[in-house]
This record gives C-alpha cells, sequence and structure tokens, in this order.
C-alpha cells in the first residue's frame, strides 16, 4: 500500500520512473496455486532495495513454488488413485457376483416348479364323482387302475383272470378251474377246483362211484386222471442215462418223432412197444402222433381243455397231449435228451428238455422231465431247474402244466395258459398223474 500511494503521489507531481525496475506483487491471499505478476505502466526513479528485495524472495523463492507442487502431487494422485480405483473395482465386481446367482438360483426353479404343474391342474374339471388323474377325469370307485384314489392299482394275484374295483375296494377275479376257497387275498385263488374235494367249488366232493374230472363229476367208467399231491421225487438224468439219444438241439418251433420203449396205457388208450410219439420243443408231448394233414404239431401256447360250464374247449389243443411245461421256448445246446432206465417190468421211459430256454428271455434255464412208469402207467414231471416265465409289454408268458385226452374233450390242468397266468411250478418239484381206469 505505501508502494501504491508513493507512486500516486509522484503521478500527482509530473514525476516519471523506468517501469521496468519495479514489480507490483499482491498480498498473500492463502491460494497455492502460483503467483500473480502485474506490469503497471509507472515511471519513476524509486529505490528498489527494499522492495525488490522483499517481493522477490518472499513471492518467488519459496512459499509458492513449493506448496504448490508437493500439495497437489501428493494430495491430488495418491488420493485420486488410491480411492477411486479399489472402490470402484470391490464394488462392480460383488454386484456381478450377487446379481447372477440371485436371478438364476431363483428365477427358473420357481417358474418350473410352480407354474407347471399349476396350469397342468386347473385344465380338468371333473364332474362329480370323478377326479383328476394323469390329466383326464377318472372314476375311483371303479378303475382298477385309480381304486379309491389316484396311482392305487389293483394287484393281479396268483390264478386269477383280471384284477377289479368295486366300491373303492380292490379284488379279483379267479381263472378258470380256481378258487379262492380260504379267503385271504393275498394269494389269490389258490385251490385248484379240478380235483375231488374242491370239484368245480369249494368243498365239493363227487358223490361214491363217480370221479372229478375238469372241475366237474364223472361216472368212473369214463378213462381220467387221478393227480394226488406228492413231495418231489428224484430227477432222473436222462441226458447222463447208458445209451440216451438227443433230439431237437437248438430247435425253435419243432417237433420230432420217438419210439415207447414199452407198451403204455394213456387215458383209456393202449399204445404199443414201438409206437411212434411226438415231442416238441416247446415242451410238450403227443402220445398218439399226429403224421397226416400238416405235419406233426409245432404249437407253442395254449390250453387244455375246460368244462363248457367254465369255459369253452380249446380247439387248437392238441390230442393226446403231455404237457410238462407248454409254452414258447428254444432248446439249447443240451437239446432234448431221450432214455429208458431200469430192468423190466419197472422201466422208466424218461424225455428231458436240458437248459432249455424262453423265446424271449436267453438268459433263463429251463431244466424240467416227464417221466412215463412201465406196469403202473404213472405219469410224472420232474422239475429240477426253473426260471419263473417272462413278463413283456407286449407279451405275458402264461405256462400250461397238465395232461389232455384223445379227442381233446378232457383235461386235467395243474397250470392253464387262458386260467392260470401264475403257475406255482417250482424247482426241485414233481407233479404226479396216477390213472384211475
Amino acid at each position: 500500500m505505501r508502494r501504491l500511494a508513493l507512486t500516486l503521489a509522484l503521478l500527482a507531481a509530473g514525476c516519471s520512473y523506468d517501469t521496468s525496475m519495479y514489480t507490483l506483487v499482491p498480498p498473500d491471499t492463502g491460494v497455492l496455486d502460483g503467483t500473480v505478476t502485474v506490469d503497471v505502466p509507472i515511471t519513476a526513479d524509486v529505490p528498489v532495495g527494499t522492495d525488490g528485495g522483499q517481493d522477490g524472495g518472499t513471492d518467488a523463492a519459496v512459499t509458492d513454488a513449493e506448496v504448490d507442487v508437493s500439495m497437489d502431487a501428493v494430495i491430488d494422485v495418491s488420493t485420486d488413485t488410491n480411492v477411486d480405483a479399489p472402490t470402484d473395482t470391490g464394488i462392480d465386481v460383488a454386484d456381478t457376483g450377487v446379481d447372477v446367482p440371485t436371478d438364476t438360483g431363483v428365477d427358473v426353479p420357481t417358474d418350473t416348479a410352480v407354474d407347471v404343474p399349476t396350469d397342468t391342474a386347473d385344465v380338468a374339471t371333473c364332474p362329480t364323482g370323478e377326479a383328476a388323474c394323469s390329466g383326464g377325469c377318472v372314476s375311483l370307485f371303479n378303475n382298477p387302475s385309480n381304486c379309491g384314489a389316484c396311482g392305487n392299482v389293483c394287484p393281479m394275484r396268483p390264478n386269477t383272470a383280471i384284477a377289479i374295483c368295486s366300491g373303492t375296494t380292490c379284488g379279483f377275479v379267479c381263472a378258470p378251474g380256481f378258487g379262492d376257497c380260504d379267503f385271504v387275498p393275498a394269494n389269490g385263488c389258490e385251490t385248484n377246483l379240478g380235483l375231488d374235494g374242491n370239484c368245480g367249488a369249494c368243498g365239493r366232493v363227487c358223490p361214491g362211484g363217480s370221479i372229478c374230472q375238469n372241475s366237474a363229476c364223472y361216472a368212473a367208467t369214463v378213462p381220467a386222471y387221478n393227480h394226488p399231491s406228492v413231495g418231489p421225487a428224484p430227477f432222473i438224468d436222462a441226458c447222463s442215462a447208458p445209451g440216451h439219444t438227443v433230439v431237437l438241439v437248438n430247435q425253435d418251433d419243432s417237433s420230432t418223432l420217438v419210439p415207447l420203449p414199452f407198451a403204455f396205457r394213456y387215458w383209456g388208450t393202449n399204445l404199443a412197444a414201438g409206437a411212434m410219439i411226438a415231442v416238441d420243443s416247446n415242451g410238450w408231448i403227443q402220445m398218439v402222433a399226429e403224421t397226416s394233414g400238416t405235419g406233426l404239431p409245432t404249437l407253442f401256447g395254449g390250453q387244455l381243455a375246460q368244462p363248457t360250464s367254465l369255459a369253452p374247449v380249446h380247439t387248437i389243443t392238441p390230442a393226446s397231449m403231455v404237457a410238462p411245461w407248454w409254452v414258447d421256448l428254444v432248446t439249447g445246446p443240451a437239446g432234448v435228451c431221450v432214455a429208458t432206465v431200469g430192468t423190466a417190468p419197472s422201466r422208466d421211459f424218461v424225455i428231458e428238455w436240458s437248459g432249455a430256454q424262453y423265446f424271449a428271455n436267453r438268459s433263463a434255464n429251463l431244466t424240467f422231465e416227464a417221466v412215463f412208469y412201465e406196469g403202473n402207467n404213472d405219469i410224472e414231471f420232474n422239475y429240477q431247474t426253473m426260471t419263473p416265465p417272462p413278463m413283456t409289454p407286449t407279451n405275458v408268458y402264461t405256462v400250461t402244466v397238465g395232461l389232455g385226452s384223445p379227442t381233446s374233450s378232457l383235461g386235467l390242468a395243474v397250470c392253464n395258459e387262458a386260467g392260470s397266468p401264475v403257475c406255482g411250478v417250482t424247482s426241485s418239484t414233481s407233479e404226479l398223474f396216477t390213472p384211475i381206469i
């Protein structure tokens, strides 16, 4: 201020001075961003020692240069770099970690699990007395697949024809020739109605002088067989017997003729020694061989005759059938072994299917035989190794076991294809048939 006042005074007095010798410096304002230099057109002769030394030293030499440069560099660079970079990077990356799992984990399962079944269930509006099961309306009172509740399937039981649903309760209908005599649902129709004592009905006994045949009582003058309950008999291995022959090796739906080694009476018909009988790869024998017409029989399934009160006579049943395991089979490398063992007059004629398989299950192993006893004319089926028949979506393998008459009008069945979906014959068992007359 003194310098300005002096300058004004000199000007007022009409004086002049050299402007290159003097510099005016504004007062220090605390701003650290450099100095301001002002050139004033003053022409006066003024001593320069005091002002020049003070202003030049204070303004230019120390304060502005050292404070501005060091403070700006330290504060601006380090603060911006340290704060902005890690803060932005840390938060942005964290957003990625949160957004992705939240959207993916929540949106997808929620939409799929909730929307689809809700829409499906809303489609069916069922009338009174019906329920929506598998997208359709069904009655729960008579539907064996939805008996009393959706998905409650009524099971098939042994020796039953069909499963039924009655008033939301599961039941079944017995197959022809079988009855539920113990009223235990779990074992189905356990009683063979073709035997005396339960002849055609539970507890029915044929009167004196008559016999039970095909679930009906007949006069004893009619040729027939009894089927007594017996334990397992010793299995006779025809394939290792001296003098045996092997037929039907690796065959499907084939038959061949073999001779009887001794005289035999079958169902009232006397067959001489040497008479030819037909052996079939499908597990049965024809005692009076049909060698005319279309040739030897090769049926792979059927049923033995039943009386018309139970079922019509099965017209495709071959005459004089002996069926230890009649079903669709293929023979293996061992084929069918035929042998005669023992000595007359008590010999045994054995026909053994060794290692046979089901046509629809080539891993099965079936070894069984039919034995014809000389003298008493008994017939026995022995089962060494048995595999249950296969059940496929398009074919239910059911087995026929028993005897058929020469006219195909009578039969004695242990298991019957049309009447016994589940056959109780298993490994290490035997079935014996003894002639009445």
